[in-house]
């Protein structure tokens, strides 16, 4: 297997947009006179016939997008194409989605993470069943600073599908892992991505994660690699109104694509300086789709004596990153 043909089989399992695939880098070796075809069934099982694919389907929709590409840019090499592609294409369009669609993401360690999300940006009234851009840059931001996690409890706020703390997880063994969201359908997508990539059922009974005060809002609590974890309902208004941070007694509390909706920016903001107020150090990996709308959060945090720095973006060193967006890094602390 050739490079090209791993990176485009990453791409594709991952979900990348197939306009910003680099299909030049592949097709010579697709075109080839001599091996030309059986390299095109290896791609084939790279990606549509990839077992991960056939356990947990991609959205039909981009699998027929990304064969539709890759018969046209053969096609104007002059390749001859293997009868098992045009059979497959012929396939993919006579075939639905199901119920439940995924992604999967091979990080640079070996390690893979497979997310089932939404067919749709907006489902069930929220966009936590899809995955954001800065889910990835806040992962190659935590594989950066492994050592400051290792060992500490991490909490999320908004976890959505759970990429982000899966990744964690398995890259930054931090001792204890919770998972947050309020959204009911979301909370449901996030159990099931944690037993797919768990391989374990859990239960809410873990003792390592008993968390008096908090017990009733834990939907589901288990290990994942060394971590132990928990998944817990969590709207923010609750944490600062029933003052549950001492409770969760997070060294650090990251989020990412958290900052979009101005109507919650106050609840948000109030979060936040509750958990600086214990010690805690907040990590927000914040989307700039309109500078706007992040300047306006930014000035409610200083309006509450907050610190906040720019981080340096990390390098996409553990999972890709595209750049369709300006994504940045803010850290969070009282200003003592």
């Amino acid at each position: 297997m050739s490079i090209a043909m791993r990176k485009m089989s990453q791409q594709f399992l991952s979900g990348v947009s197939v306009s910003k695939m680099d299909f030049a880098e592949v097709i010579y070796d697709l075109a080839n006179s001599f091996f030309g075809e059986s390299n095109q069934d290896t791609l084939l099982s790279l990606t549509v016939d990839h077992p991960l694919v056939a356990e947990y389907p991609l959205k039909v929709e981009y699998q027929q997008s990304f064969m539709r590409k890759l018969v046209k840019e053969l096609e104007a090499r002059g390749a001859e194409i293997s009868g098992h592609i045009y059979e497959r294409l012929v396939q993919l369009i006579q075939t639905r989605n199901g119920e439940k669609v995924f992604r999967h993401f091979m990080l640079d360690n070996g390690s893979v993470i497979s997310v089932r999300e939404s067919i749709s940006i907006v489902s069930n009234g929220t966009t936590g069943l899809y995955i954001w851009q800065a889910a990835h840059v806040l992962i190659n931001w935590c594989f950066k600073n492994n050592d400051m996690l290792k060992n500490s409890t991490v909490l999320e706020l908004g976890s959505g599908v759970g990429l982000c703390g899966i990744a964690v997880s398995l890259l930054c063994n931090p001792l204890r892992y919770i998972f947050s969201d309020c959204h009911p359908a979301v909370m449901n997508a996030l159990v099931e991505n944690i037993k797919i990539n768990s391989g374990i059922e859990g239960s809410n009974d873990d003792a390592s994660l008993d968390l008096p005060p908090l017990n009733d809002r834990i939907m589901w609590s288990g290990k994942l690699s060394d971590s132990n974890i928990a998944i817990a309902h969590l709207p923010w208004e609750d944490i600062v109104e029933q003052q549950l941070a001492p409770a969760l007694a997070p060294n650090y509390v990251i989020a990412s694509d958290v900052v979009y909706d101005p109507g919650l920016f106050d609840p948000l903001a109030k979060t936040v300086k509750e958990f600086t107020t214990i010690g805690s150090q907040v990590i927000l990996a914040c989307t700039e789709r309109n500078s706007g709308t992040l300047q306006e959060f930014l000035k409610k945090l200083d309006s509450l004596s907050l610190k906040v720095q720019e981080d340096a973006m990390p390098e996409a060193s553990i999972i890709p990153v595209c750049n369709d967006w300006i994504v940045k890094i803010y850290r969070i602390t009282n200003n003592y």
